[in-house]
This record gives structure tokens, sequence and C-alpha cells, in this order.
């Protein structure tokens, strides 16, 4: 459990697809999250991918990072990191 709502279900690595993807469940309905939630659990995701010093040379490259959510209803939604204002990471010595 990540928190009191949400589990976390694990990740895939699909070398073929060039796609990370995070699978969470969260243990509430829909109807429970505020308007634009959508939009603000993007920009949380796109933070940790792209902030991410190992993630963010693969964002660059065309690598996906995606966040599978499922609610406990059912309703499934897909959310994509997008790293394209993120400016480069400096190189660590």
């Amino acid at each position: 459990m990540a928190d009191k709502i949400t589990r976390t279900d694990g990740f895939s690595v699909m070398c073929g697809l060039r796609t990370v993807a995070w699978n969470k469940t969260f243990l509430v309905d829909l109807s429970n999250f505020r308007e634009g939630w959508q939009e603000r659990k993007r920009a949380q995701f796109s933070q940790l991918v792209c902030e991410n010093e190992a993630f963010l040379p693969l964002a660059r490259r065309g690598w996906r990072f995606a966040m599978n959510v499922t609610f406990q209803s059912g309703q499934r939604f897909v959310l994509d990191a997008d790293c394209r204002s993120y400016p480069d990471l400096p190189i660590s010595k």
C-alpha cells in the first residue's frame, strides 16, 4: 500500500515497446476524486519521472513512461509522463 487508498500493483518493462508501466489501484470510487484529478496526477507522475536522472535520458530517447490507474469500480485510465518541458539534467561526476 502506497497510502490509505492507493495500492501499488507493480510495474513492467517492455523493452521491445520501449515502455515502462506502473500499475496502481485506487481503493475508492472515481466520484471521490475532484475534477481535474487526471491533470494533477499526470503532472505529479511527470515530475517523478522527468526529475529522475535515470528516467529522463530514456524519455528523451523516446521511451514511454505510463501509469495504469484502476479504480475500485473498475474504471481504468492511463496517464503518460510528459518530459518535453523539462531541461536536460546535468551530468553527474
